[in-house]
């Protein structure tokens, strides 16, 4: 079961059979792949994103803002958010994210950053199930 504060104790126990016919255990994190599965999103749209920034731009080490708006359901929800600013797995649950909750998020991205494209998410709000006011990141990494 869920430990708040470690996502390792979340674990799924798969037994399988070799050709040998040792019984093997593996064991998966699915918070962990999750939280895997959620950056690879954002560095996939932000790489997007930065291809076409820099289209309509003259110089190629500027700083950028973009906004997203996230709409998804529980866990890949707080995933999305919780990556985007900047936290790891120990996140979940922090902020619940109800199904077809819709998220904006505002970014900065360094367009100059060969290495990652990701970016800095600078804050967030609700919009759906209740238009809040912006979370500003810095209030969540504490």
């Amino acid at each position: 079961g869920w430990k708040a504060g470690d996502p390792h104790c979340l674990a799924v126990y798969d037994d399988y059979i070799e050709e040998n016919g040792e019984i093997r255990t593996l064991t998966k994190f699915p918070l962990l792949d999750l939280w895997e599965r959620a950056d690879n999103v954002w560095n996939e749209i932000h790489s997007i994103e930065s291809e076409y920034m820099l289209k309509q731009v003259s110089n190629n080490d500027e700083l950028m803002s973009s906004s997203s708006l996230l709409v998804c359901h529980g866990s890949l929800g707080q995933a999305l958010v919780g990556s985007a600013i900047g936290r790891d797995a120990n996140f979940f649950r922090e902020a619940e994210f109800p199904n077809c909750g819709m998220v904006e998020i505002e970014w900065s991205i360094h367009l100059g950053s060969d290495s990652d494209q990701k970016g800095q998410a600078d804050r967030w709000r609700w919009l759906r199930p209740t238009v809040t006011d912006w979370n500003n990141v810095e209030h969540w990494l504490l």
